[in-house]
């Protein structure tokens, strides 16, 4: 039974971490789009978030499926609640890209020369999946809490950039349908972090049995 059991949670653990790399894959090719005023990456994108919703739903199929015929307790229970709730962040994480490549096909102008700060928070969310899906497989609760933590740099970011964009509209630098798009993508990044945050917050209380907020 107990063979059984990890065969089981070992085939949720892979496709979980492959739908964490399509996720990743979105954030890079979604500010790609921006930076490179690039339309068929956006759609590319957009019709590959199908996939990671498609993930998500066969991952819940088998959750639900491993607790109703194998009914795991104490750590293994925590392992497979734990995921049902981490494919919630990681499909709002896919949507959020998403949204981003639709600024790209919807934004009127280019606004590639203004992405630049939105591509280095990015570039950090990146880190931040890698490293909790790295701690999700090697349940290593350490290490979710040094990915949650990256979140304090985001938002960061985030608000310098935000009011960036600000004072450059104040200044007559950019135009008003230049800067909203801007800080759309801006907001959408922010929330990733925040999702991510709460897939390190799920990985700790599987491992460790505690909650803590990030």
């Amino acid at each position: 039974m107990r063979g059984k059991l990890d065969s089981r949670l070992q085939r949720i653990e892979r496709r979980l971490v492959k739908m964490g790399m399509a996720v990743e894959s979105a954030i890079d090719k979604s500010i790609e789009s921006l930076m490179n005023n690039d339309d068929k990456l956006a759609i590319e994108v957009i019709e590959k978030d199908a996939t990671v919703d498609h993930l998500e739903l066969d991952l819940e199929k088998s959750c639900v499926s491993l607790i109703a015929l194998e009914q795991p307790i104490a750590r293994d229970l925590r392992i497979v609640t734990g995921t049902l709730k981490i494919i919630t962040d990681l499909e709002r994480i896919g949507d959020y890209a998403a949204n981003i490549a639709k600024t790209q096909i919807t934004v009127s102008k280019d606004i590639s020369h203004h992405v630049q700060p939105l591509y280095e928070i990015a570039k950090i969310l990146q880190v931040m999946v890698k490293l909790s899906l790295d701690a999700f497989v090697e349940k290593d609760a350490q290490m979710a809490r040094e990915a949650a933590l990256m979140d304090m740099e985001v938002d960061k970011r985030y608000d310098m950039v935000y009011l960036d964009y600000l004072n450059q509209l104040i200044a007559g630098e950019v135009a008003v349908d230049e800067v909203v798009p801007l800080i759309l993508a801006g907001r959408y990044l922010e929330r990733m972090g925040d999702h991510i945050t709460n897939i390190c917050e799920r990985i700790i209380y599987m491992v460790e049995g505690v909650r803590e907020i990030y």
